[in-house]
């Protein structure tokens, strides 16, 4: 049977089967009678709440999007940051490691020796730097496009916020900053 026409109740039978597990051994682990389990399994009770099916997924010891065949997705767009860039990712990553998917990534031409070994001269000053998080080079690229009088919808993209409000709060020491030097660059300007 093809995994992408498994019904939910399916996906929760088949992980349960490779644990080995009777309907009764997994209706114990999650506190729910057999019936409401068989209901599940048979399609005859659809799983309507997140909770419930994460509860399965851990008990299982499965990924949420195994038992509903789909990408588990927040339910705002600030929470979810990042995931919708996950199905390219894994694409790229596929790609990568089969046999010629290398050129399958792009159609550009591989890059000179000079350019590789400039990459390996910076990667060797990075390496010289006091450690840093990613997320602390996200903080300093964003302070610097905003101290640079980069316009914040702008950096609010680069950042993947959805909404600029959201740069606004969290950079809002760097932009109370930037308005005080515009003050100062505007004073100048007028002779005082």
């Amino acid at each position: 049977m093809a995994t992408e026409h498994l019904t939910q109740g399916q996906r929760i039978a088949r992980a349960r089967h490779r644990k080995g597990w009777d309907q009764a051994a997994l209706a114990e682990k999650i506190g729910r009678s057999v019936s409401w389990l068989s209901k599940v399994e048979n399609g005859r009770m659809p799983l309507d709440r997140m909770s419930v099916v994460g509860q399965l997924a851990e008990v299982l010891e499965v990924e949420v999007s195994e038992l509903t065949g789909q990408p588990y997705r927040h339910e705002s767009a600030d929470l979810d940051s990042g995931h919708a860039a996950i199905p390219g990712l894994r694409l790229a990553l596929q790609q990568a490691t089969m046999p010629g998917g290398a050129a399958l990534l792009a159609g550009r031409q591989p890059r000179s020796l000079d350019e590789l070994e400039a990459h390996v001269r910076l990667a060797e000053q990075l390496r010289k730097l006091p450690h840093a998080r990613l997320h602390d080079l996200r903080h300093i690229h964003a302070t610097t496009l905003l101290l640079a009088g980069v316009p914040v919808h702008v950096v609010a993209a680069c950042l993947g916020h959805a909404d600029p409000s959201i740069t606004l709060r969290v950079y809002a020491h760097v932009i109370r900053a930037a308005e005080a030097s515009a003050a100062d660059v505007f004073a100048q300007a007028i002779g005082e």
